[in-house]
């Protein structure tokens, strides 16, 4: 109990190798349709936590767990932000060789848009 407890799955989300996966499809519409649909779940997160937050205010250790709770949600809706401003900035451009980033690659975009849109069940 004295020593700390370190993260048992490191940095490795689901959601953030989600969306490393959707920024590979080099798709700002892909990128976009992951970013919303995890915003909306993690917005609704935060509804239920508000709802029991006012059901159990009375118990200092829930209290304090759903706080907990609260927090790690900001910090998803935090990451989701700088996922948008980096990656979707200037119309898509910004992601790597992007078709509208004027860079060109050997790579066949519509091949990659397609393993990633089936590989997130994206479209």
């Amino acid at each position: 109990m004295g020593g700390p407890s370190p993260r048992t799955a490191g940095f490795r989300d689901d959601f953030i190798l989600k969306v490393m996966a959707a920024a590979q499809s080099r798709d700002p519409d892909i990128v976009a349709g992951v970013l919303r649909a995890q915003r909306g779940f993690l917005l609704r997160e935060l509804r239920n936590l508000e709802s029991l937050r006012t059901e159990r205010a009375t118990d200092p250790v829930v209290s304090l767990l759903l706080s907990a709770a609260t927090r790690h949600v900001g910090a998803d809706l935090a990451f989701l932000d700088d996922a948008e401003q980096r990656l979707l900035s200037h119309g898509g451009r910004a992601l790597p060789n992007s078709p509208r980033s004027g860079l060109t690659s050997n790579r066949q975009p519509c091949r990659a848009r397609q393993r990633a849109a089936e590989a997130l069940d994206v479209g």
